[in-house]
């Protein structure tokens, strides 16, 4: 009994030990089909937080004890980040403003992220392997930015430390983001034109953290969009050119319409990218993991 208890404590102080990080998503729109996927993907890592920040009740089948809703509509949202930021937005694209500016939410969203140490933004429409397999404290400790890309901060994936200089980086993007109106709101109203596919994250927070010489840890976390992606109980491999790796991410596409519901005791997906070499992938699954019957299959 001793040594049962002593494992038991053992394990529950590596968990509270792990490096606390909160995702935040912010959406405003109707939630795209693979949103199912997304909770899935979260429920399986119980050591990671999501926050949803959005204006509807998401129709969802199941919620993760790991997720917590905000409230907040569009003009809430307008308001407080132009007050914050001396911003011009325009609230009927609100949208737009809010993928732009993710890299601010460290500064926006303070009360939301106090008592975490890491935050970061998700997209909706992906699949999450193992997150803490990839994500280990000696990396985190070592990091102050961290993407599942190979070269820059990925929209769909990317986390930064919660510290006060991390969370101030954005400000030295470069050109400026004081004005982020749509196109076409522009010519409505007469303002300048700026470059259309400006934005704060991706490209241009990816400058700013490396011209400050903060620690940007990149890593090939993406899943390939090209033969076959394996999602089993929590980890996600992908299948290309006749090999099967794990990956952190997947980042779906829209043009694939699932054809079956996801629930919180799915356990098995296969998204299917190209209709070939089906065999030959599950075959090569079923000898890497030892995996004979995997139950409850769903296939695209």
């Amino acid at each position: 009994m001793g040594i049962l208890f002593l494992l038991y404590v053992i394990t529950l102080y590596a968990v509270d030990s792990l490096p606390s990080i909160l995702f935040i998503q912010v959406w405003f729109r109707t939630f795209p089909k693979y949103y199912d996927m997304c909770l899935l993907g979260i429920l399986h890592n119980p050591t990671i937080d999501l926050l949803l920040i959005t204006d509807r009740d998401p129709d969802i089948p199941f919620r993760p004890p790991n997720m917590k809703i905000i409230k907040m509509n569009q003009s809430d949202l307008c308001r407080h980040t132009q007050n914050l930021l001396n911003v011009t937005l325009c609230e009927k694209d609100t949208f737009s403003h809010v993928n732009a500016l993710r890299p601010t939410y460290g500064y926006i969203f303070p009360h939301f992220i106090r008592g975490y140490d890491w935050w970061g933004h998700l997209d909706l429409d992906v699949l999450l392997g193992d997150v803490r397999h990839f994500l280990k404290p000696d990396i985190l400790n070592a990091s102050d930015t961290l993407t599942a890309d190979t070269t820059r901060m990925a929209g769909p994936f990317s986390i930064f430390k919660n510290t006060p200089r991390v969370n101030m980086v954005f400000q030295h993007i470069k050109p400026t983001y004081k004005l982020m109106v749509p196109q076409k709101m522009r010519k409505i109203y007469g303002l300048p034109m700026f470059p259309r596919t400006f934005q704060m994250d991706e490209g241009p927070i990816t400058k700013a953290i490396r011209a400050n010489n903060l620690v940007l840890a990149t890593f090939e976390g993406f899943a390939p969009r090209e033969e076959y992606t394996i999602w089993f109980e929590g980890q996600l491999y992908g299948y290309r050119d006749g090999v099967l790796k794990t990956y952190i991410v997947q980042h779906n596409s829209p043009k694939i319409s699932p054809t079956w519901k996801i629930t919180n005791s799915t356990k098995f997906i296969i998204i299917n990218w190209r209709k070939k070499a089906f065999e030959q992938c599950f075959d090569c699954f079923k000898h890497k993991t030892g995996i004979k019957n995997v139950g409850n299959k769903l296939f695209h």
